[in-house]
């Protein structure tokens, strides 16, 4: 019936489900993806189990890990605001490197100031610039860019966040390299202290786009503006996974360079405009408060 009334998009959830084992459910959505298979339509299957454990492979259970399951799998619980999106973020640091092309680790919608779940709740959503901190980093996980929004009620910042052809296209390369990264601090918390000393509070991303280029993210969660460094321990983890890949002419030899003195070339992606001089690591950036 899915097929034939001319579905390509297919959302499968395990919410209420009597058994949440994970033998369980990858019996019962491996049974959904061989049914949609059978239709003949190219159907993108999204799996929402809102588990870890999807993502990687388990040898025990003979699993062969997301992308063998469905298009997409959530790895987390609902993001219902920043709070709860950081946790997603720092769940894609560990799983996001199983995501490739025709199955991406799924750390949930893209939200505005309301969410669309739980409209009892006296908040849930998440400030503009939040919103475009949150489609930055889906844009280079990469993640499905799937809005849960009322469109209508968009301001003219958001309108300009999610039409940016820039952002979008990292997420869309057709060349796909690697997954994402995190290059710099560690477990996001939300609210956060500057004065926290594990890094809790920033972030900086990292994905190559190919042997010469590579995209960074920078997030700050603090209560105030902060400077976050790129430095060249940074820079070099920025392409350690191409060259784990062996990636075009020498991933190692390159990150090797740009740790040391490359020089680079920069371009703002909000911005849309270039940097007027080449710069080299560290990069200090200063980033707007709470996300």
């Amino acid at each position: 019936w899915i097929a034939a009334q001319g579905a390509d998009y297919f959302k499968f959830d395990s919410c209420g489900a009597p058994d949440w084992s994970r033998s369980t459910a990858f019996g019962q959505y491996a049974e959904m993806r061989d049914v949609l298979n059978s239709t003949g339509r190219a159907i993108f299957f999204s799996l929402c189990g809102w588990q870890w454990w999807y993502a990687p492979p388990d040898p025990s259970r003979q699993y062969l890990g997301g992308g063998s399951l469905g298009n997409s799998f959530r790895v987390y619980k609902d993001g219902k605001d920043w709070a709860a999106l950081s946790q997603a973020v720092n769940v894609m640091a560990v799983v996001g490197r199983w995501s490739r092309p025709g199955g991406w680790a799924d750390p949930d919608l893209l939200i505005g100031p309301w969410c669309g779940i739980d409209r009892d709740q006296n908040f849930c959503g998440q400030t503009d610039l939040q919103a475009r901190t949150q489609f930055s980093l889906w844009a280079i996980f990469p993640a499905p860019l799937l809005l849960s929004q009322n469109l209508l009620a968009w301001s003219d910042y958001a309108k300009e966040t999610y039409s940016n052809r820039e952002v979008i296209a990292l997420n869309q390369q057709s060349h796909f390299v690697a997954p994402a990264s995190r290059v710099a601090g560690s477990n996001l918390s939300y609210p956060c202290s500057a004065a926290d000393v594990d890094g809790g509070c920033s972030n900086v991303w990292a994905r190559p786009l190919s042997d010469v280029a590579f995209v960074l993210v920078f997030v700050n969660n603090a209560p105030q503006a902060a400077n976050v460094a790129c430095d060249h321990t940074c820079f070099g983890a920025a392409f350690a996974r191409a060259a784990e890949l062996g990636m075009g002419r020498g991933g190692e030899a390159i990150a090797a360079t740009t740790a040391r003195s490359s020089r680079l070339g920069v371009r703002d992606l909000w911005s849309h405009s270039d940097l007027p001089q080449t710069l080299s690591p560290p990069f200090h950036l200063e980033v707007s408060v709470a996300g």
